[in-house]
């Protein structure tokens, strides 16, 4: 499915003003590192790395998971710009990716809190089980975070 490219979709729907949109550029929006982005935590969810290139240096790939260090610090020197953003395809035909966004307005507003979750489903003896979650979170700490010990409860889930 294209659910994980659909998230990022809907969110682009609410992300700025459509004069922003116009000239916005993704890569700018990760590198400034906003623990309230509205693309981040779908990133992030999504398994996505970067591709970062400086002059006179190999390429090297950073996760997005990996990415962000602290409020507005990221895994980026000074000379490297991010070249490229690779959203793996989905594995599993049974995945299920939702965006979530609470702003006092819906429109033109920064998030309060926003989530990207996207669930991997197995069938099994005793029915669906939760074989893989992956989260991504802004507006709950100085960066994008992940929900590690809830992924870890929910994996494996009936």
């Amino acid at each position: 499915t294209m659910q994980g490219l659909k998230a990022v979709l809907d969110m682009l729907h609410w992300f700025a003003s459509g004069q922003i949109r116009n000239v916005a550029v993704l890569a700018g929006n990760i590198a400034t590192a906003s623990p309230i982005s509205d693309l981040n935590p779908v990133l992030m969810a999504l398994g996505a790395s970067l591709t970062m290139g400086a002059s006179g240096a190999a390429p090297r790939e950073v996760p997005v998971r990996d990415f962000f260090k602290s409020y507005r610090v990221v895994d980026m020197q000074p000379n490297e710009v991010i070249c490229s953003v690779r959203v793996p395809a989905p594995k599993n035909r049974y995945e299920f990716v939702r965006a979530f966004k609470q702003a006092k307005r819906r429109d033109d507003d920064i998030s309060i809190v926003n989530a990207c979750l996207r669930v991997q489903l197995a069938p099994g003896p005793d029915g669906w089980k939760v074989e893989k979650i992956h989260t991504g979170f802004g507006g709950m700490a100085p960066m994008t975070v992940r929900a590690h010990r809830t992924e870890a409860a929910v994996e494996g889930a009936l």
